[in-house]
């Protein structure tokens, strides 16, 4: 896809994003006014609601409200077809299915325990998630560190990767100023959502530092060193209201915009702000900005709702394009990276410049994020942080005066991992290579999976502290739900990615009318993982 026509596709969208104020009302449709027949060349893997999973490597049919097509069927008594046969499954024995690459491209390696063919009973939780399918779960790997006996959720990865073409890199904090210890740290990493991870590397990152400061990673996957932490002086949002005290300290009693300003995006693109205000001491260069910040719930209705559900059964197709059409994907990437993400804006004299750009972080746990912004000789810092309405909860803002070299004070290792257990609580040291570095080698995880990797920390002076960082690196495929073949929520709107003005109305549309009951369902219907067998490894 050229540049020109890049930047003429999203003028357009700046443009016109505007021209327009449909009204429409969500209500469900029933199953016969489904197309009659349609044809799906995706290879695909269709889970029932008995447990049954169905793999059709050559797509199939949908025709009078059943999917038909040769394929082979994988049972819960650990029994397969041997041979490839007719099946006919009415819709609505449907629970869950989603686009599967049928073998490995490029000579990669896939390390799902059997390949991802497992035929898992389909507990309470799950299959209240595929009935409510705005309610559950969703979010890319999900990392766990085992403290006291306890694990911990600390993060994470690689949010919104969910193509090859747009595979992420990742740095997220994980511990920090741990205590010093000399038993193998226990680090889990599951997959409790209704999706396929493809993770290439993931690696541990051991940073020595000074006593009482922290560090913290910035957009680009660098460290900063912070020993100070001022809130700012002013905190306006876009319509000049002061929210100072919801971001001055941290304490789950954060910024999130208003409904009237989500309202603004139905007359086209709107950028919610925070106006900020620093004084610096003369003669600093630059200051260090430290971000306590997590997406809401609003990127998770987009991509469930507007692109997946509203295309019904030909959302397996638009994710076999997604995952196999560079263009298609480079583009669908640019398009949301411009109206996702934190935009840092500083003022120099009367211009608005343009930092730095801080990709959405996931709405699972609040991620720090650093940045050093110029101070231009200005004594009074102006900082504009812009984003789409009701995209973020900001949690804490702070500011460190300290020297640009403190970073020279940063003792950074990888550590190598001892071994891994799989779920079944098997060593899966052949695993590790998997992990290892960015190349075409994949562990591949699927709904309830789950890994426990050790390492061995190195002790170093008590005069010192550690942090512990995860490097991560991946992809994901979501899972369609049965329920989105056969209740169309969005009668009128179908995904097309050239249609701007219907993306935001149809979103604005979906979230002010789902996200109190998304918000109190999402997180409490992880899929439960298998791990009961996992030994404690010494």
């Amino acid at each position: 896809m050229s540049r020109k026509f890049l930047s003429l596709l999203i003028t357009f969208m700046l443009a016109f994003g505007g021209c327009y104020f449909p009204s429409k009302k969500t209500k469900l449709v029933n199953i016969e006014t489904l197309e009659k027949e349609k044809e799906i060349t995706t290879p695909s893997k269709v889970y029932l609601n008995d447990g049954t999973i169905v793999l059709f490597q050559k797509g199939f049919r949908v025709e009078n409200n059943q999917i038909t097509g040769i394929g082979r069927g994988y049972y819960l008594n650990n029994q397969f077809d041997q041979e490839m046969k007719n099946f006919s499954i009415p819709l609505e024995n449907v629970a869950t299915l989603t686009y599967h690459k049928v073998k490995a491209e490029g000579g990669s390696a896939l390390g799902s325990v059997i390949m991802g063919i497992t035929a898992v009973p389909l507990t309470a939780l799950a299959v209240y998630c595929l009935i409510n399918p705005k309610a559950c779960f969703g979010s890319c790997p999900t990392i766990y560190v085992k403290e006291n006996g306890q694990y911990q959720f600390c993060s994470e990865l690689f949010s919104y990767s969910i193509s090859p073409y747009m595979e992420a890199d990742d740095l997220d904090l994980l511990i920090g100023n741990l205590d010093q210890t000399k038993e193998p740290l226990d680090i889990r990493i599951t997959n409790e959502a209704l999706e396929t991870h493809f993770i290439n590397e993931m690696r541990l990152i051991q940073v020595t530092h000074p006593k009482n400061t922290a560090v913290y990673p910035t957009s680009g996957n660098q460290l900063l060193l912070f020993d100070e932490f001022h809130p700012p002086e002013e905190a306006k949002n876009s319509r000049g209201v002061d929210v100072l005290s919801q971001i001055a300290k941290s304490d789950q009693v954060g910024y999130r915009s208003p409904d009237d300003l989500v309202l603004e995006l139905k007359k086209g693109a709107y950028f919610d702000f925070l106006d900020l205000k620093v004084k610096v001491p003369a003669s600093i260069p630059s200051v260090k900005l430290l971000l306590k910040v997590r997406n809401t719930l609003l990127s998770t209705i987009l991509f469930y709702e507007v692109v997946l559900a509203s295309q019904g059964i030909d959302a397996l197709s638009w994710i076999e394009k997604i995952n196999t059409d560079p263009a298609y994907a480079n583009l669908f990437q640019s398009v949301y990276h411009t109206f996702s993400g934190i935009t840092i804006k500083v003022k120099k004299v009367n211009e608005w410049v343009a930092i730095e750009k801080i990709n959405d972080v996931g709405p699972i746990a609040y991620k720090y994020v650093a940045a050093i912004l110029p101070t231009y000789n200005q004594e009074e810092l102006q900082i504009r942080l812009e984003f789409i309405p009701d995209n973020f909860i900001f949690d804490g803002i702070f500011f460190d005066y300290g020297n640009e070299e403190d970073e020279k004070n940063l003792f950074t290792e990888v550590l190598d991992c001892e071994t891994i257990f799989d779920c079944e609580g098997q060593e899966r040291k052949d695993l590790m290579k998997l992990l290892s570095e960015k190349d075409d080698l994949y562990l591949v995880t699927e709904p309830s999976d789950v890994y426990h990797l050790f390492y061995q920390l190195r002790n170093e002076s008590e005069d010192e502290a550690i942090s512990l960082f995860v490097r991560s690196r991946g992809y994901y495929t979501e899972w369609l739900r049965g329920k989105w073949l056969t209740e169309k929520s969005t009668p009128n709107y179908k995904f097309d990615l050239y249609d701007f003005a219907g993306i935001f109305n149809q979103l604005v549309d979906s979230w002010l009318g789902s996200k109190k009951m998304m918000e109190e369902a999402f997180y409490k219907t992880r899929i439960p993982i298998r791990e009961e067998k996992c030994p404690e490894y010494r």
